[in-house]
């Protein structure tokens, strides 16, 4: 039991690590409702909120007709679920 609860806390501290590390190399956005700018750009998105899409500028737009894309916290619990259970398999 132990064992697992080790290989559990193991990977969930690698998942926080590169998380950490892949928002520390994120330069800074300056895009309204922009989660993730294009790599070396502060003016053009890659990745827009939820609610939001990306038009032909690189900006972020009000997504009215489609659903909102998954949060990012839910991204992340859905990835760490999938790596325990691929682990323990």
């Amino acid at each position: 039991m132990a064992s697992t609860l080790n290989k559990f806390l193991l990977v969930l501290v690698a998942l926080v690590v590169l998380a950490t590390h892949a928002a520390a190399q994120s330069p800074p956005c300056s895009i309204k409702q922009c989660s993730e700018c294009v790599a070396g750009s502060t003016t053009q998105c890659a990745i827009c909120n939820p609610g939001y899409r990306l038009n032909a500028k690189g900006q972020c737009v009000t997504n009215v007709n489609a659903a909102a894309a998954p949060h990012v916290a839910v991204t992340a619990v859905a990835a760490v679920v999938t790596a325990v259970v691929a682990y323990t398999l």
